[in-house]
């Protein structure tokens, strides 16, 4: 800048003019605006190194001898480093304390820099917000610059997957819930739900699950979905629990033939965890041993059927070991039942048969074994007795001949 200074002197002679010309140069601190370089968003999966710009707008001089960083109003780095006159052959590596901030170029020492550049190195969650700079020439320092904003986009967080049954039955549904504490940037509004290799149709964070069975049992995973991809899932190996239900149950009604060698009653349950089956005559517990054999099997689920895993229980009497090898016949009637008793999972079932003995007519007895009787004379009758189950009948013969049909015999 020219200016040109006039300067009156005057005394009783007269007056003088002196004109003197001088480039006087003002000097005042710089204003500033900040640039991100490359602009938008970026995103976390990518990598990539973010620089940042500190552009002077206006100022005397044009060129910054030093510009802070700003992150959300907080100083993040100083260029030069304040204390550059103490770091003269300190290795660049020591005096850079933040990793993910490292400057332009391969200067040996934050000395030897431009101040007016900084980068973020593979920029993070961390790094994102609103970021201003603060320049200084020789004539001070300069205004804030209105702050940019770095968007930095990343996946959702983990998923914690929650199944809301504790015992998820045979038949019924069950609902699953996604919770994902960190929903990314930008922020995920749906689900990708997964039964074993199967991509289902559900989008929100609830899963419910209906029918279930045996082709139920699948891993079932879950993961929160944003525009970057898919977030760390969850899994559950969903297991399915089977109450107690009789797949083989007692006939209400049984005749035994007294002395048969293969007397025996089986029951099947289906159950998931297996059960076990117990025997009762007359509501008292039977045990294996001398009387009674009970033999027990482990059926395989049927997929097929949807029928879990089932146990068989076989109940037969050792007759060989009861007296005269037969069933008491002073016990024709009674009652046999096969029962689960009550667990986690399901109520206690029970089937009841009722038993009843039967055996051909034996202790045939008359009541007279000889007559002897006079023409003319009034015969007392003759009693046919025999204990037998169901009850005997009576056939009264003479010769060949049938004379009656009942147990008395009357003349």
């Amino acid at each position: 800048m020219l200016e040109i200074i006039t300067a009156w002197q005057k005394n009783e002679v007269g007056q003088a003019v002196s004109t003197s010309s001088y480039n006087l140069e003002v000097l005042y601190p710089p204003s500033s605006e900040l640039r991100i370089e490359p602009a938008g968003p970026v995103s976390e999966e990518d990598n990539v190194n973010v620089t940042l710009h500190c552009d002077v707008v206006e100022g005397n001089p044009l060129e910054l001898t030093r510009v802070s960083w700003f992150l959300n109003g907080d100083l993040i780095r100083e260029l030069p480093d304040p204390q550059c006159h103490e770091l003269i052959g300190v290795e660049y590596e020591e005096m850079v304390t933040e990793e993910l901030l490292v400057n332009e170029g391969d200067s040996a020492s934050l000395c030897d820099v431009d101040p007016t550049e900084l980068m973020l190195h593979e920029v993070s969650r961390e790094l994102q917000g609103n970021y201003t700079c603060v320049g200084s020439n020789i004539a001070g320092e300069g205004g804030s610059s209105e702050p940019e904003e770095l968007i930095v986009h990343y996946l959702p967080g983990e998923a914690v997957l929650l199944q809301n049954e504790e015992y998820p039955m045979k038949g019924s549904s069950t609902i699953m819930t996604c919770l994902v504490e960190e929903r990314g940037n930008p922020e995920a509004r749906e689900f990708l739900w997964m039964q074993g290799e199967t991509i289902l149709e559900e989008k929100s964070e609830n899963l419910t699950l209906n029918e279930l069975g045996l082709a139920s049992q699948e891993n079932i995973s879950c993961s929160a979905v944003n525009d970057i991809g898919s977030g760390e899932s969850d899994t559950i190996q969903l297991e399915v629990f089977a109450p107690p239900n009789f797949i083989e149950n007692l006939p209400e009604e049984k005749s035994f033939l007294s002395n048969d060698e293969n007397l025996s009653l089986m029951c099947q349950a289906e159950c998931f965890p297996l059960c076990t089956i117990s025997w009762l005559k007359n509501d008292e517990i039977i045990t294996d041993g001398e009387a009674f054999s009970i033999e027990e099997s482990v059926i395989p689920e049927d997929f097929d059927t949807n029928t879990f895993p089932s146990v068989l229980s076989r109940l037969s009497w050792n007759l060989k070991n009861l007296p005269d090898n037969k069933l008491d016949h002073n016990e024709l009637n009674f009652t046999i039942s096969c029962q689960v008793d009550e667990n986690d999972i399901g109520l206690a079932i029970s089937s009841t048969s009722h038993i009843t003995v039967e055996y051909a007519p034996e202790n045939v007895e008359i009541s007279a074994s000889f007559l002897e009787v006079e023409e003319g004379e009034v015969v007392e009758p003759i009693l046919c007795s025999a204990d037998a189950s169901p009850e005997a009948s009576f056939v009264w013969k003479f010769g060949d001949e049938i004379v009656s049909e009942d147990s008395l015999l009357e003349f």
